[in-house]
């Protein structure tokens, strides 16, 4: 009945599979893992080896990166259950039910085609190098299934998701996307542009591995640059824009977007380094982003020239 599907890329999966294991034994229905490394290298590869030789577990190494979309699309076609669990391989379970709510939702929703878990962070205050991850995270990412469900496809997120296997086939990831960001945004309007419903749970996972202030930081940035890429170079209806809040408040300000490369020019160094802190407001990081979506939909236009 259910195959989860983990990507992996330069982590210990261990404790998250013998974790789900535990979880599988409990379970009355069929379940897999799927487990596919992206290119991590030969380090990684001898440390998550032995998964490999569990019962109920199949382990394959890519020699070279393909990407988040890609891989996840390769899981998918791996897959022998007509439900697939994906998750990020930096989950942790910290459900006891994990694994039987989703079972239990499929269950009692047969109609649903998309199920979202949903993602917590950790409570206690990490080291200051870390903290715009976690204080992003708790405050922006964090959000109880009534919240979430209001905004269904816009709440969408591949960390921690469930979907019926032939719709994950029929729409796959947009593998022209290769480096981090907004995949996640991209197949949550096609599943509302087919009219497919999602359905939140509070069913998280905890994420760990949280990034350094300078890793989000270039993350995001990285994020925004694949936002920019298909906004402006898919072949999507304008009621994209409009679906990632990003976007839709430049297209507000869009007409002084001159004069807002003209001030990141001047403000970009003093705001990254506060940001970098982890110590300025969320706002002034919403400010950045803001200001580098602006930078960057120019220069993606120049370089088409």
């Amino acid at each position: 009945m259910l195959s989860i599907c983990i990507p992996i890329y330069q982590l210990d999966v261990r404790p998250l599979v013998q974790a789900l294991l535990a979880q599988v034994a409990q379970l009355s229905v069929p379940a897999e893992l799927v487990l596919m490394d992206d290119g991590s290298g030969e380090k990684w590869i001898g440390i998550n080896r032995e998964l490999g030789e569990l019962s109920g577990v199949s382990l394959s190494f890519l020699p070279a990166n393909i990407g988040r979309a890609a891989i996840r699309n390769r899981l998918a076609e791996a897959a022998k259950f007509p439900y697939l669990l994906f998750l990020d391989n930096d989950a942790e379970i910290t459900e006891e039910n994990f694994l039987q709510n989703y079972v239990s939702a499929i269950q009692e929703h047969p109609n649903v085609r998309v199920i979202c878990g949903g993602r917590v962070y950790q409570q206690e205050t990490p080291e200051p190098e870390f903290r715009l991850h976690w204080r992003y995270g708790r405050e922006r990412e964090s959000q109880r299934a009534t919240i979430r469900q209001a905004h269904a496809h816009r709440s969408f997120m591949t960390n921690n998701f469930l979907i019926f296997r032939e719709l994950m086939l029929d729409i796959r990831f947009d593998e022209r996307l290769k480096q981090y960001g907004h995949e996640d945004t991209l197949f949550g309007f096609q599943l509302s542009q087919r009219g497919e419903s999602i359905l939140h749970l509070d069913n998280p996972v905890q994420h760990q591995d949280l990034a350094t202030n300078a890793d989000f930081l270039h993350k995001t940035e990285q994020g925004i640059q694949n936002l920019v890429c298909i906004w402006q170079d898919f072949d999507l209806p304008p009621a994209f824009a409009q679906t990632v809040t990003l976007l839709k408040t430049y297209e507000k300000v869009k007409a002084v977007a001159p004069a807002m490369r003209v001030a990141f020019r001047l403000l970009k160094p003093g705001l990254r380094q506060a940001i970098a802190s982890g110590k300025a407001p969320l706002r002034w990081f919403d400010a950045y982003k803001l200001l580098y979506l602006a930078q960057e939909s120019t220069q993606i236009a120049r370089r088409r020239l």
